[in-house]
């Protein structure tokens, strides 16, 4: 379950970072086995597949129709709020005086699980957002030249970070091109990396990993491997000295293919995506804005850092004592 969670957000949760999640399930009694823990501490599912795409989906239909800018706001008054806001969770949960996170824990225990049905979904689908903002496409501004300064037309303030709207943009772009297919691209030479005991155990461990994302390796004497293709997707994208870098990346990653197929277009789309730093023309800026906005989840980098914040016309204004 906590696997079908971390799949329903894909891209929308940075790494190391845990959702919090409230899921109600309902099931037939006789789809769970309950025979598995002596004090029936544990259960499993009879078909786990289908519970798994379930919830999956269900968490990725929520996200879907949720508005995930972060927004600024006055530090003070939301404490306040959140403050209050843990008070009255507290009463509506028979918890006397508790704080926010007793609060949540009581709710958390009190729930029962009831039903979805068994959706069969891919990552795409599972990762598909509204791919709607609604970023007026004039004036835009760079500040820091790393932030681009927009305008919603509810009157918002929105501020972009190029590079991770940029990974964005070429992320989703890849996966719209070759989907779980990974093609080859040979290299001009073939490339001997010298390499540290703890990168030989990796390669050694991990041929057929590597082969099967592209990279065709092979053994090269005792201690050394030879490289001559990697994914076409790093085409021109990195050089000799950070094809090593890109395969333990890869070989970290303990989930499934189509985890490691993130990871390998997340850093494809990293490189060749504009850096922070960089002075833009107006034109670039309007392209990453217009690309922005009809990606299928504008709200983060593939790797999960957001791409935008939002500072509301309200907030504007009472910073400024109009309020």
């Amino acid at each position: 379950m906590n696997k079908a969670i971390r799949r329903g957000y894909g891209t929308l949760l940075a790494k190391y970072t845990q959702p919090f999640v409230v899921v109600s399930l309902y099931i037939e009694p006789g789809e769970i086995n309950v025979n598995i823990h002596p004090k029936k501490h544990e259960i499993s599912f009879y078909h786990p597949t289908e519970v798994f795409h379930a919830i999956a989906e269900s968490v990725s239909a929520t996200l879907r129709h949720a508005d995930l800018i972060p927004e600024v706001v006055d530090v003070e008054n939301e404490k306040t709020r959140e403050a209050t806001a843990g008070a009255e969770r507290a009463k509506l949960f028979g918890v006397p005086d508790a704080g926010r996170w007793e609060a949540i824990e009581a709710l958390q225990s009190s729930f029962q699980t009831e039903g979805t049905g068994t959706p069969e979904i891919s990552e795409s689908r599972a990762e598909g957002g509204s791919g709607s903002l609604d970023i007026r496409p004039a004036p835009l501004y760079q500040i820091l030249d790393s932030y681009i300064i927009a305008q919603t037309e509810a009157d918002d303030m929105i501020m972009v970070d190029q590079h991770a709207a940029a990974e964005r943009i070429n992320f989703e772009r890849l996966i719209g091109k070759y989907g779980q297919r990974i093609d080859k691209q040979a290299l001009l030479r073939p490339y001997v990396p010298e390499l540290s005991p703890h990168q030989l155990f990796l390669l050694r461990e991990n041929e057929d990993t590597l082969r099967d994302m592209g990279f065709d390796i092979e053994q090269f004497g005792e201690g050394s491997y030879i490289i001559r293709a990697i994914p076409v997707v790093f085409y021109r994208l990195i050089g000799e000295e950070e094809i090593m870098g890109v395969m333990e990346d890869l070989v970290e990653e303990s989930g499934k293919r189509e985890d490691r197929i993130r990871i390998l277009f997340a850093t494809a789309a990293c490189r060749a995506s504009v850096k922070a730093g960089e002075k833009l023309s107006y034109e670039s800026m309007r392209q990453i804005m217009e690309g922005l906005k009809n990606t299928k989840i504008p709200y983060t980098c593939p790797h999960g850092r957001p791409t935008m914040i939002r500072m509301s016309k309200k907030e504007i204004e009472k910073r400024f004592k109009r309020r």
